[in-house]
């Protein structure tokens, strides 16, 4: 192979990993408030604490151990949460939660 075909390969080669790379962690806006039931997904030891909205997506909720566990007290039940940041990642969108309150009119 000559060099300017192995230099145009490695170049595209280059953009589909750089590509790929962006396209697995996507920044969402920030400070956002997500109100639906509170979840466990997953099989332990892994089960993580989520959030299901209305429309059906869910968001893992990335908190403090105090929050999670009055969260796990709420399981079921329909919760306000105030997320400062949140990214999409392979294994779903996770959210920063700084703070929720449960809705009991819901």
């Amino acid at each position: 192979m000559s060099r300017p075909r192995f230099v145009v390969v490695v170049l595209i080669l280059n953009g589909f990993f750089i590509l790929s790379c962006s396209s697995t962690q996507q920044s969402i806006p920030q400070k956002q408030t997500i109100t639906g039931k509170i979840r466990v997904i997953g099989n332990a030891p892994f089960a993580k604490l989520a959030i299901e909205n209305e429309e059906g997506q869910i968001f893992v909720l990335d908190c403090t151990k105090e929050m999670e566990t009055t969260l796990l007290q709420h399981q079921g039940q329909f919760v306000k949460i105030q997320a400062d940041s949140a990214k999409k990642t392979l294994e779903g969108t996770i959210v920063k939660v700084v703070h929720a309150e449960a809705l009991t009119n819901k």
